[in-house]
């Protein structure tokens, strides 16, 4: 988790890999990490597809412990993929995770939701228009990789069944949208499963050694405290000096997402729809 990784571009030799011999070593860098998700999977069903978009769309970044992966209410341009780490997702002061439970049940009385490989964020923006819900950062040293959503569409409609199979899930995925605003007052850029489970997600294909179990332990500790914190003061009183409009224009940022769902063909967006 913490050794120290270097970015291909400064070892002088992969540069002088081939064409085919590139796309290989990239497509088993970064597929491991996507196939997690059965979108990826069907993708990894063609070869010259999943290489073509590893070496095209997809980048690996590495943060630091305190760093901002993305902001409430600013544009999405990229999915996020955990590969190692531990990540914190805060819902906006006022919001709640699931409106149909009570404020003091156990979800809603979170402030945060950790997250952690092999889960993933913002799916939205590469189906639709999309805007962060929420606030996400790293609380140890974590690496991700970033599927960029612009270039994910300009890839796909170059593949037949692909596009077919990319078409059928942006369905899916828009009419998912519409049920979780019905049953849970909002959406997310996490999946609802993930903000639902209480505990860490830590799988076998995550090597976690003791000591960075501890951190990533001590890690959580604090930021429970906090998150305890924030949800006994915070959310008591602060949130009743929250205003109307402040809560409107929360609402708004949900309600154009939602009705985007069919954007323009000139922004790219209607190609997997």
């Amino acid at each position: 988790l913490h050794k120290k990784k270097l970015d291909r571009s400064k070892v002088p030799d992969l540069q002088l890999l081939s064409g085919p011999l590139n796309l290989e070593l990239m497509t088993e860098l970064y597929s491991p990490c996507l196939v997690v998700h059965h979108v990826f999977q069907r993708y990894a069903s063609k070869k010259a597809a999943m290489q073509r978009l590893c070496v095209t769309a997809i980048s690996q970044n590495f943060y630091a412990k305190g760093d901002s992966i993305f902001s409430f209410r600013d544009r999405a341009k990229y999915m996020y993929f955990t590969t190692s780490g531990s990540l914190a997702y805060q819902r906006p002061q006022g919001m709640l995770w699931n409106a149909q439970l009570e404020k003091s049940s156990r979800l809603n009385r979170r402030r945060f939701v950790m997250v952690h490989a092999p889960q993933w964020a913002t799916e939205g923006c590469i189906w639709v228009q999309w805007a962060h819900r929420g606030t996400m950062l790293s609380i140890i040293e974590s690496e991700l990789q970033l599927v960029d959503s612009e270039k994910f569409r300009q890839v796909t409609v170059h593949y037949r069944e692909i596009f077919t199979m990319c078409k059928e899930h942006s369905v899916a995925f828009v009419q998912s949208l519409w049920k979780n605003r019905q049953e849970r007052g909002c959406n997310w850029d996490l999946p609802a499963d993930t903000i639902d489970s209480q505990k860490p997600l830590v799988t076998e294909a995550t090597s976690v050694r003791r000591r960075d179990a501890q951190e990533i332990a001590r890690a959580e500790q604090q930021q429970a405290i906090f998150e305890q914190e924030q949800s006994d003061s915070s959310d008591g009183e602060q949130e009743m000096q929250l205003t109307v409009e402040q809560k409107e224009s929360a609402q708004d940022v949900q309600d154009r997402s939602i009705s985007g769902i069919v954007p323009t063909q000139s922004s790219g967006h209607k190609a997997c729809l």
